[in-house]
């Protein structure tokens, strides 16, 4: 999967705004984890974890506890987040994510390998909704996808790990809840029907 744009690219220039693009807040679809604990199984040597503590989400395989879809991240935190979040998304739900295909983004010391989600028109719509609050785009164009795990920049690991995660493809998985992210503020589905 060719890298998209990302604000990490200009991360001085938003420094220079007063502006932390690690404080800013996500809204994410997390789905059933039980088919990844039975899927996804790889050697914990061929795992990456990044020794940065501003990076503590690089943890390795990430998917086992808490897979999730990105509906939006970017959302600034200056104004009441949540009630706004739970306002725009009054009336919309997504009951399901379909992974259609693993792929990877590289990154300069490790791969980030994800099952790339299909853009139904219930997760468009979800971050259109979102889009409508203050927000800056952090990543261009929307690619939704679960963050199977952070693997060593090895391409040999790499393609061990792309084939043993290929069962993935084309598997439908239940949304259970939307949450905000690292405050772990809840949004209940029931809330949002």
């Amino acid at each position: 999967m060719k890298n998209p744009v990302s604000s990490n690219q200009y991360k001085e220039m938003y420094e220079m705004m007063g502006i932390n693009i690690s404080d800013l807040r996500c809204v994410m679809a997390d789905v059933e984890s039980s088919p990844f604990q039975d899927v996804v199984d790889i050697k914990d040597e061929y795992l990456f974890r990044s020794p940065d503590p501003e990076k503590a989400w690089m943890d390795g395989c990430v998917c086992k506890e808490n897979p999730h879809v990105t509906v939006l991240y970017g959302l600034m935190d200056n104004y009441e987040v949540e009630w706004n979040v739970k306002k725009v998304l009054e009336g919309w739900t997504v009951d399901e994510i379909k992974i259609e295909t693993i792929e990877y983004f590289e990154g300069d010391d490790h791969y980030c390998v994800v099952g790339k989600v299909e853009v139904s028109e219930e997760l468009l719509e979800g971050h259109q909704r979102l889009e409508l609050l203050p927000h800056i785009n952090t990543h261009a164009p929307y690619i939704p996808h679960v963050t199977i795990a952070y693997v060593q920049k090895d391409e040999g690991i790499l393609s061990e790990v792309m084939k043993s995660l290929s069962k993935l493809e084309n598997t439908t998985h239940k949304v259970t809840d939307i949450n905000m992210g690292a405050k772990k503020r809840i949004i209940e589905l029931k809330d949002v029907k």
